[in-house]
């Protein structure tokens, strides 16, 4: 074909298709080259020319330069592995990270937990790829609650944030969703799995798992409502993972662009241990990539989660508190390359840089211990001393006694895994790589 019929036929593709390269990519837009796993950090010069790029939105499976085919229609097809440098455009960068090959790693939300302050120290320690909010409580009256709204509009970890519902309300739910929508998030995600009693009392989260009609109707007025990525986070049942059966096909009818399942049943609140068979067959039942949540201590249980399950990607949640280095631990276990393993005194550092962003100037002196204290809760079980470490930090009653503790525990250089009772050591010799593991 001459050179001019050609140019001739890529710029008479539909508008259609030349707004949806536009808005992933951009004309003469720079671009960042994708690291999601350190396969390395760089610039990529500006596209002068996009006919590339037309090529490739026209439905046929692209094979980027790794050499890994992507399916019609991804962002990778737009792209080839490179991802927008812009944070105008979370819900772009989300879903170019749900085209990649590389597993991806979410902090999951916990309420009184993931707040602003949490985000931004979190993300210091080689933090997630994408974050999800506490969830917005939606109802007949509700409005926005701005301090998660903050995670959103002051984004504190350069990654993009997800905005969560919680709520059985259809016409608030579909409200909240187009008002969230003129703020930038990455996406919409609705709670089917909080095992909370007090959300379940009031036939929220996880309580829904028992009315599926319900959530049939939900998801379908979201998806109507919310033009950026729908996402759900749920639990394999509320009575038992049986229940799937009934579920995945729900899940299946609307089109979701992720869902995330944890591996325990409602009523087991956190007891237990999670079903990684379960959590398989929700990758295998759906069409849409699977995150698989639950008991993920460390980067050799995160590596065996995903060979177990097949999943496109770990949400971690209470051992990220005890240990932000872990995002940063799974993606070097992945790579076969040495794992970081924190200092005493290193650990002693962000828990007093916790302490700082996480208590609030107008309380007083105890109530910012008291405050303080439930991250103890979490961070102690990984310590050797972790008995005593709890029970001293629970009878704190200042910032001197704060500091005395850490001083006590851990004001020494030996490295610590900060998964219970597993040493450095027995955590190097358990790490297993292997090349093409995915």
């Amino acid at each position: 074909m001459p050179v001019q019929s050609e140019f001739r036929s890529r710029i008479s593709l539909s508008l259609w298709h030349f707004s949806q390269l536009n808005s992933y990519i951009g004309i003469r837009r720079k671009v960042t080259e994708s690291n999601s796993f350190g396969k390395g950090v760089g610039k990529v010069a500006a596209r002068d020319e996009i006919a590339d790029g037309f090529e490739l939105v026209t439905g046929a499976p692209c094979q980027a330069s790794s050499g890994v085919a992507h399916p019609p229609g991804c962002v990778e097809n737009m792209i080839a592995e490179s991802t927008i440098e812009t944070s105008a455009q979370p819900a772009a960068r989300f879903k170019a990270m749900l085209c990649q090959p590389e597993p991806v790693l979410a902090l999951a939300p916990m309420q009184d937990i993931t707040d602003y302050a949490f985000l931004k120290v979190i993300s210091g320690f080689g933090g997630a790829d994408f974050y999800v909010t506490e969830y917005f409580r939606v109802h007949s009256a509700s409005t926005i609650q701005r301090p998660f709204l903050r995670c959103i509009t002051e984004n504190p970890t350069g990654q993009p944030v997800i905005a969560q519902l919680a709520g059985r309300d259809l016409e608030a739910i579909a409200r909240t969703a187009r008002e969230l929508q003129e703020y930038p998030i990455a996406g919409i995600d609705f709670n089917l799995g909080c095992p909370a009693p007090i959300v379940c009392r009031k036939r929220a989260g996880g309580a829904l798992l028992r009315e599926l009609e319900l959530v049939d109707a939900i998801l379908g007025t979201l998806r109507e409502a919310v033009t950026i990525p729908l996402t759900v986070k749920t639990r394999v049942g509320f009575d038992g993972a049986g229940e799937l059966d009934e579920l995945l096909p729900v899940l299946a009818k609307h089109s979701l662009d992720m869902v995330v399942i944890h591996g325990r049943t409602v009523k087991q609140l956190y007891r237990g241990t999670a079903d990684y068979e379960a959590i398989a067959k929700v990758v295998r039942g759906l069409p849409c990539p699977v995150i698989a949540n639950g008991d993920i201590d460390g980067p050799q249980k995160a590596l065996n989660v995903l060979r177990e399950t097949s999943a496109h990607g770990l949400m971690i949640g209470r051992a990220a508190i005890r240990n932000p280095w872990l995002f940063a631990q799974t993606r070097q276990a992945m790579r076969g390359e040495p794992l970081h393993y924190p200092s005493g005194r290193e650990v002693a550092e962000y828990l007093r840089q916790l302490y700082v962003e996480t208590t609030p100037a107008f309380l007083g002196p105890r109530d910012q211990i008291d405050k303080f204290k439930k991250y103890l809760n979490f961070i102690g079980p990984g310590l050797p001393c972790a008995a005593e470490f709890l029970y001293e930090g629970r009878r704190m009653a200042t910032r001197e006694d704060l500091d005395a503790l850490l001083a006590k525990y851990l004001n020494h250089d030996e490295s610590l895994t900060l998964v219970a009772g597993a040493s450095v050591e027995a955590a190097n010799k358990s790490i297993t790589f292997e090349k093409g593991w995915r």
